[in-house]
């Protein structure tokens, strides 16, 4: 009660004319407060995502044309045919393709990808009948790699 009867004291001596200029500077610090605290940052999130967005489509036009090439693509039939133990030819293809990677021991093959160079995946891919697949990029531009799992019921086929 006492602060409320020190503000009233004060605004009342106050002239006018001062009242008026007190006013203004009250409103120009709360719109600045609300310009900079909710406008702009909505602002400069709305031209972020005016950029990315198209970035973002292009990247799932790629993605849709890459999953239809490696759906079109025949399967590895020297692992399907039982030459080897499926086992041993996906290592050897692993290898053969420079992909860093652990295979297990048994069907549905689980395939724990540590480091693999972007091409060499795809192409890599392209090759097996693909069951499932959790793959994230790491790293950016020419440093980047892909590392994740895949899944391979090779049994089912």
């Amino acid at each position: 009660m006492k602060l409320l009867a020190i503000l009233s004291y004060l605004w009342n001596s106050r002239a006018p004319r001062e009242r008026l200029f007190i006013i203004i500077a009250l409103l120009v610090i709360v719109l600045g407060s609300l310009y900079s605290g909710f406008i702009d940052p909505a602002l400069t999130d709305l031209k972020r995502f005016k950029t990315s967005i198209p970035l973002a489509q292009a990247t799932l036009a790629k993605v849709k044309i890459l999953s239809a090439q490696v759906n079109a693509q025949p399967k590895n039939e020297a692992v399907l045919s039982g030459d080897m133990s499926n086992l041993e030819a996906i290592q050897a293809s692993l290898s053969a393709a420079n992909i860093e990677a652990k295979v297990s021991d048994t069907p549905p093959w689980l395939i724990t990808i540590h480091r693999a160079n972007g091409e060499d995946l795809l192409n890599w891919l392209r090759q097996y009948p693909i069951k499932l697949i959790e793959l994230k990029r790491i790293g950016h531009h020419t440093d980047a790699y892909w590392q994740g799992e895949v899944t391979l019921n090779l049994q089912s086929n």
